[in-house]
């Protein structure tokens, strides 16, 4: 990495077992970097509230979209995965010590004249869902520091992890032509991404994490021997779950990634360029739990929050790689919490590639559910040529046209259960599903648009509805309207309209179907459907036909 890297050792932080009160400086030396008039003024900046850290990344952009040139690299401890595992709240200590830490962040923005110290963007780790303060962590923040905190959902966490496998594939030739397993053990959840060629074709995520792991089994203090078998015994049903749903696949290599397997890669024979074998992992293993957490610390340069929980993390990957009977077992030796930093302010935005994953993950829900395909894939072609049309009237981007294109592959799903009232039960469907690299609010929207597809439109009384925000009412109301244009387009569900062309008035929307003289079926769905995107356009509907379009 370039530039200067301030994570603290625990040399500066000798405390194991209790909460660091003191405040700590992690200020880097900035007069270089505000003096150097060759530096770019545009800075950028990332802060991760963590499962064992609060870091901070300050860098500049670069040529290429999505990536970010590291200057400065912050982090300090803050043991909030064991308050969060093994008292299911954040204590009052760790909350001000989140609190002193996002100041001194602020101030060290300031210093670099970034306007008002706001970073461009500040997360939290997943974990904390499962605080019953989180509410009250995130209010604490907002008051002391100003800064809003999005607590990070499976779904960017996904993505995060999706962006970080495939440059890590895209770097090693070889991984491209072969099938492989990227396992990623995180402070509560493991994630599995299985590429086969380099394109992903299968993911995952269960409930099994390093510190949720280690926690479980913490109160009796275990040495050697005796933690690996807690450890078999508390993960062997989530590991044994992992192996079930991959065992079809041809497995050449695991690729590990994740906090302590990273910082712990280059004590690990070769494990970055080489590779190291499920033999040298399992005596890594064996002797990481012989040694006492004040050991790991200086041996590893750990800190006190993860010294433990890289027992569990190790343990879990050997174990996995095992069942897999992978021959060789990649560790990225890069810094994990930099790369995560790196991505996070362009991982909400959508490259080609990644929203080509994202529709064959909702493609494969539609199968799964027995849609006509070809309805949902003709509605999907028209409502992304309305949107494209529409693009100076809805003023929205990338992902909502992603989202718009995810329901229409998805809004007929309800079937499986009823045709009647099938909008409702697609809603219910969708709202249940899986979809790769959208987070739990994409899901709501996607889900949202399906179940206005047809009758009634939003009310502020539904369900769902009611609960989202007043943008994402607008954003559902603006693409379900589209949505059900496209869907009278295809009424019959035979594909007999083609392409269309489209022009607009100051109020109409005109809808050119050259290839058709009797479009009688088009224009009675027409007539019903169009009502909403007429409320919220402002735009008659009119379909002209073969006959009469020019």
């Amino acid at each position: 990495m370039n530039g200067s890297n301030h994570k603290l050792t625990n040399d500066d932080n000798p405390l194991s077992n209790k909460v660091v009160t003191d405040q700590i400086s992690t200020r880097p030396s900035t007069e270089s970097v505000a003096s150097d008039t060759s530096h770019p003024p545009q800075l950028i900046s990332a802060i991760h509230i963590g499962a064992g850290s609060v870091s901070m990344l300050i860098g500049a952009p670069s040529d290429d979209e999505g990536k970010v040139i590291p200057i400065d690299f912050f982090e300090q401890p803050v043991p909030i995965a064991r308050d969060v595992f093994g008292k299911g709240r954040v204590g009052r200590p760790v909350i001000e010590r989140i609190v002193r830490i996002l100041k001194e962040y602020r101030a060290a923005l300031s210093e670099l004249a970034i306007p008002n110290g706001l970073p461009n963007r500040v997360v939290a780790t997943n974990i904390l869902a499962e605080a019953t303060n989180q509410e009250t962590i995130l209010n604490r923040v907002q008051v002391a520091c100003g800064l809003d905190v999005e607590p990070l959902d499976d779904g960017e966490m996904t993505r995060l992890i999706y962006m970080q496998s495939q440059a890590l594939l895209n770097s090693v030739k070889k991984f491209a032509k072969q099938n492989t397993l990227v396992v990623h053990v995180g402070p509560g959840n493991t994630r599995v991404l299985y590429f086969s060629r380099g394109q992903i074709s299968q993911y995952s995520s269960y409930r099994l994490g390093a510190f949720r792991a280690y926690e479980a089994i913490q109160t009796s203090q275990p040495r050697g021997e005796a933690i690996i078998s807690m450890l078999r015994e508390q993960t062997r049903a989530s590991i044994d779950s992992i192996y079930y749903d991959y065992r079809s696949n041809a497995v050449d290599q695991v690729v590990v990634i994740g906090h302590e397997m990273q910082m712990i890669a280059n004590h690990v024979g070769k494990a970055s360029t080489k590779g190291v074998t499920t033999t040298e992992l399992r005596r890594f293993l064996v002797k990481i739990c012989d040694m006492s957490a004040d050991q790991r610390v200086h041996e590893f340069q750990l800190d006190y929050a993860h010294a433990d929980s890289v027992v569990a993390a190790v343990k879990i990957n050997t174990r996995l790689a095992e069942s897999f009977e992978a021959k060789r077992i990649f560790i990225p030796s890069e810094d994990y919490e930099t790369e995560i930093l790196t991505q996070l302010p362009f991982s909400s935005s959508l490259t080609r590639r990644f929203q080509k994953e994202v529709m064959q993950s909702a493609i494969s829900i539609a199968r799964r559910y027995k849609i006509d395909t070809g309805h949902a894939q003709h509605v999907e072609k028209l409502s992304v040529k309305l949107f494209d049309t529409l693009t100076h009237l809805h003023q929205l981007g990338s992902r909502e046209r992603l989202l718009l294109s995810v329901a229409a592959l998805l809004h007929e799903t309800g079937n499986f259960i009823t045709v009647r009232a099938h909008h409702k039960h697609s809603y219910y469907i969708i709202r249940h599903s899986e979809i790769f690299g959208l987070s739990e609010a994409d899901i709501e929207i996607v889900a949202l648009i399906a179940r206005y597809h047809r009758h009634s439109p939003p009310k502020s009384t539904h369900d769902g509805y009611s609960e989202i925000s007043r943008e994402n009412r607008m954003i559902v109301s603006k693409l379900s309207a589209i949505l059900r244009v496209a869907d009278a387009l295809d009424r019959a569900h035979s594909q007999r309209v083609q392409d269309v062309t489209v022009r607009l008035t100051e109020s109409r929307l005109y809808i050119g179907i050259a290839d058709l003289r009797d479009i009688a079926v088009e224009q009675l769905a027409m007539e019903s459907k169009a009502d909403m995107f007429r409320n919220i356009y402002g735009l008659d509907v009119v379909l002209e036909s073969g006959s009469t379009f020019n």
